[in-house]
């Protein structure tokens, strides 16, 4: 997974991505780009190693082919690589270094018509598509769902019914958070999941979205009716 040392990195992402892997049975490599542009590119690589102290992280230049060296392990010939990432991450960049070779009789190989899957020069297998690079994660993750359950009840006390949490009056987790009734990085989880298939200027929800709140809602009832009896 890529994630950009900027002003875009976001450690609440990479949990998610991880999340998501784990659940594909998945090996993780998270691969922290721009490190040429970043000041503080070891204090943020540490807080990513935190979050599981066997997961691999390489910190790289995307642009230079010399600072992707470090990938070659997980690059060996019959190997299938996918890249998941946030828009800004790097993924383009990294993808077309790596995909770069020193024989200029080779050419860049595709299999199959739509040319998701391409042979690197390593003999890796890519797997490059739009649907992959942008995976919807809330499509993927409802096991986690039932970890908010509390938070998605309690957000309907807020004054507002399309209350975004940003700073809203009367905004309920903001005042939960506020008298430590609710952990902040929770709620922050909570929206990251909740959002992430929405953009900033969208204000029906998605589709996995309502899925979402649908299986939400389920689970709140369950846990009401399992309570009564």
């Amino acid at each position: 997974m890529i994630c950009a040392l900027n002003q875009d990195f976001n450690l609440t992402l990479i949990k998610r991505y991880l999340e998501l892997t784990h659940e594909a049975q998945a090996d993780a490599v998270v691969v922290l780009t721009k490190a040429d542009t970043c000041d503080d590119a070891m204090e943020k690589r540490a807080q990513v190693e935190k979050l599981d102290p066997l997961l691999i992280v390489e910190t790289v230049n995307a642009l230079d082919a010399n600072s992707l060296s470090c990938l070659a392990p997980f690059l060996k010939k019959g190997k299938t690589v996918a890249l998941l990432g946030a828009v800004g991450s790097g993924k383009s960049a990294l993808i077309n270094t790596l995909m770069q070779t020193t024989d200029d009789n080779k050419t860049q190989r595709n299999i199959g018509e739509s040319g998701s899957l391409k042979i690197m020069p390593s003999g890796a297998i890519l797997l490059d598509t739009a649907g992959m690079r942008e995976l919807q994660l809330a499509e993927f993750d409802s096991s986690a769902i039932a970890n908010f359950a509390d938070i998605i009840a309690l957000e309907k006390q807020c004054r507002f019914s399309d209350c975004r949490h940003e700073g809203e009056p009367g905004c309920a987790l903001k005042a939960a958070v506020k008298s430590n009734r609710l952990d902040e990085q929770r709620v922050a989880d909570f929206l990251l999941l909740r959002n992430e298939d929405n953009d900033d200027d969208q204000v029906t929800k998605s589709k996995p979205q309502e899925k979402f709140y649908r299986s939400a809602q389920s689970d709140i009832r369950a846990r009401k009716h399992s309570s009564a009896e």
